[in-house]
């Protein structure tokens, strides 16, 4: 049978497992910028923070153009070799330009600090449970998140929070977290 106490010692597990896997390897990582392979700490991070250093020069429409793009991911970290494109709106913009004031290391660790909590406040919120946290860390989708830069984490808050919201507590709020999604 599935209890609660199962279900925290599998989630609590597996989310040590993973991040046993993950964290030795971004520490080495984030002391070069770049791991063996040539590619960045942070993964396709280095697309929001190659964008956001566009946009603080006044070059976000730049970030369409590939060899403009794939040019700002090196000069965001020397001894890149992975290039990815920019495949979000332009709006989107609004939301990392911030983040092109950091180096690409910490601008990767402000990015976590916002989005981890996001996720998990959203996800606690809808099912309010201490193993929630465990397992909302267990899946595998978490830790790439975590390795690759994504906005998994940013999405899910804003989709999760902004449903709950609609459906539970404040309309108008919810419809502002899923705005937010444009």
């Amino acid at each position: 049978m599935l209890s609660r106490a199962r279900v925290a010692l599998f989630a609590g597990l597996a989310a040590v497992t993973w991040l046993a896997a993950w964290l030795p390897r971004t520490l080495a990582v984030a002391r070069t910028g770049v791991d063996g392979r040539g590619m960045p700490f942070g993964g396709d991070f280095i697309a929001f923070h190659a964008g956001a250093r566009m946009a603080l020069d006044g070059r976000a429409a730049q970030a369409f153009d590939h060899v403009a793009f794939f040019a700002a991911q090196d000069a965001s970290l020397p001894g890149n070799e992975a290039h990815f494109l920019w495949n979000y709106p332009p709006t989107f913009h609004l939301l990392v330009t911030p983040l092109g004031l950091f180096p690409l290391v910490t601008a990767c660790l402000v990015w976590w600090a916002l989005t981890v909590p996001l996720y998990t406040a959203a996800l606690v919120r809808v099912i309010p449970r201490p193993e929630t946290v465990l397992a909302a860390f267990a899946s595998s989708a978490a830790l790439l998140t975590l390795a690759h830069g994504q906005n998994g984490f940013l999405v899910t808050g804003l989709l999760v929070g902004g449903l709950w919201a609609v459906l539970r507590s404040s309309p108008v709020a919810g419809g502002a977290l899923l705005g937010l999604l444009v």
